[in-house]
């Protein structure tokens, strides 16, 4: 007797590999509490406001940003001075749709 298997969708591997960089960089709590900073500045905040806010240095918030930034969380710009970041539209990714790279 056979069973019939339930039919299911398979993430092509690129979205898989994708979902996956976003969670690996996610899984760090201080980008997690970084990106919440900056998708709830509207207008973008700066690198040193940052540090400010989670109490963290410089050089160490410049890394996560940098982090969220490759992955397409934040959009991170380099200004004679300041730095800033700003969330990308949207903030949290639509996990139930494959992004594009």
């Amino acid at each position: 007797m056979t069973i019939p298997l339930p039919q299911a969708e398979v993430l092509p591997t690129a979205d898989a590999a994708t979902y996956a960089d976003w969670f690996a960089c996610l899984a760090d709590p201080t980008r997690v509490r970084l990106l919440h900073a900056v998708a709830t500045s509207p207008k973008g905040i700066t690198v040193g406001s940052l540090t400010e806010i989670l109490r963290i240095s410089q050089s160490t918030c410049s890394h996560h940003v940098r982090k969220l930034a490759e992955v397409g969380f934040v959009l991170a710009r380099r200004r004679a001075p300041p730095p800033w970041s700003r969330s990308t539209p949207p903030a949290a990714p639509d996990c139930r749709t494959p992004p594009t790279r």
